[in-house]
C-alpha cells in the first residue's frame, strides 16, 4: 500500500471541495431528492463544490503544507478567505448555469451581482465560519501529519 500524502494543492482542493459538497448536499439534498433533475443538483450542490475546490487548490497550499511556526489564527483567516473566493467564483458559475438551463431568463452579469449580494447577505457569515473552520482543520491535520521539527524547514512543495 502506497502511503504517500496527497500534494498540498490537491489536499486543499479535496478538503474545501468536500466540505462544500457535504454542506450543500445536506442543505439542498432533501429538497432535490424529490426532483429527478440533474441540473438542479449541479447548480446547487456541484457548482459550490467545484468553486470551493478550485479556490482551495489556488489559495490553500500554505494550509496543507505549513512551513512556519504553528499559528491557528492565520489558518482560520486563510480558510475564511478561501471560502469567500469560492463565493466570488461560484456566483458567475451559477449565473452561467442558470442562463444555459433557462435561456432568455436573465443576464449572466445581473444574476452574478444578485447572487453575490443576496448570497453574501444571507450566507456570508456562514461561508466565512465554515471556510475558517475548514482551513483551521486542514492546518491542524497537516501539522499533525508532518514529523516534529520538519514543518518549519520543509522546502517549497507545489
Amino acid at each position: 500500500m502506497n502511503s504517500r500524502p496527497l500534494p498540498p494543492r490537491l489536499l486543499a482542493a479535496v478538503v474545501f471541495g468536500g466540505t462544500a459538497l457535504l454542506l450543500t448536499g445536506l442543505w439542498f439534498g432533501p429538497v432535490l431528492v424529490r426532483r429527478a433533475d440533474g441540473v438542479s443538483w449541479l447548480l446547487y450542490v456541484g457548482l459550490p463544490g467545484i468553486a470551493a475546490a478550485v479556490s482551495g487548490a489556488v489559495f490553500g497550499r500554505p494550509l496543507a503544507h505549513p512551513r512556519g511556526p504553528a499559528n491557528d489564527g492565520p489558518a482560520f483567516l486563510r480558510g475564511a478567505g478561501i471560502a469567500l473566493a469560492a463565493l466570488f467564483l461560484f456566483a458567475p458559475l451559477y449565473a452561467t448555469g442558470v442562463k444555459a438551463a433557462e435561456p432568455g431568463w436573465t443576464s449572466v452579469a445581473g444574476l452574478t451581482v444578485l447572487v453575490l449580494e443576496f448570497g453574501g447577505l444571507a450566507l456570508g457569515w456562514e461561508v466565512v465560519l465554515v471556510g475558517g473552520l475548514a482551513g483551521w482543520g486542514l492546518h491542524r491535520l497537516a501539522r499533525r501529519a508532518s514529523p516534529p521539527g520538519v514543518a518549519g524547514r520543509q522546502a517549497n512543495v507545489r
